[in-house]
């Protein structure tokens, strides 16, 4: 287990976004959101990572499609200020309830042992299988919290994160302690992937 987790945190991040906001009086207020993101790809010029639409989203933001305009990831074990990496929303869903960033030419990144995740095929989950869940509770850093598989899949269906619609979800049910700021980050199994 403890090498799945060390494998699995080279590809975890920590995700903040800064939204500006403004009322029908012009007042204008800075709101600051977090979650977790997982490194898909990593390349010479551009690396990507996958997190949730719901971590970059914020309704009423300065921005014509609501989404942040300021970005930043963070590495495991370097979420200090001197290792910001920014990012840009490139694109995603909010039916989905994902979103992928990229990252252009960072020198924190490429001198890191970071790592892109391994994917496995979700069709091959199984009931109690091992759910290593990584994200950044409470925006106090990435953290590994270990459970099991409950349900391997299930719709469900919530509100949509701009309130306007409902969304239906594929997703599994597990039994791994999750908290405000997991969102975005992975859900791993007992090898890493």
């Amino acid at each position: 287990m403890q090498d799945a987790t060390n494998k699995a945190l080279l590809s975890a991040v920590t995700v903040w976004c800064e939204q500006t906001s403004q009322d029908h009086y012009h007042n204008k207020d800075l709101n600051f959101f977090c979650g977790a993101g997982v490194i898909y790809e990593m390349g010479e010029t551009y690396s990507y990572i996958v997190t949730n639409y719901h971590v970059v989203y914020y309704n009423g933001a300065n921005t014509d499609d609501d989404i942040s305009d300021n970005i930043k990831v963070y590495l495991y074990g370097q979420e200090y200020e001197q290792y910001a990496i920014y990012a840009d929303y490139i694109g995603g869903s909010q039916n989905y309830d994902i979103a992928v960033l990229r990252v252009k030419g960072s020198n924190v990144l490429r001198e890191s042992n970071a790592v892109a995740a391994e994917f496995s095929d979700s069709n091959d989950v199984c009931v109690l299988d091992t759910a290593i869940a990584i994200g950044n509770p409470a925006a106090i850093g990435i953290s590994a919290t270990v459970g099991s598989i409950n349900v391997d899949s299930e719709n469900l269906t919530m509100t949509s994160i701009d309130g306007k619609g409902r969304v239906t979800l594929r997703v599994m049910r597990i039994d791994t302690a999750i908290n405000g700021g997991n969102s975005g980050g992975g859900l791993f199994n007992d090898t890493g992937k």
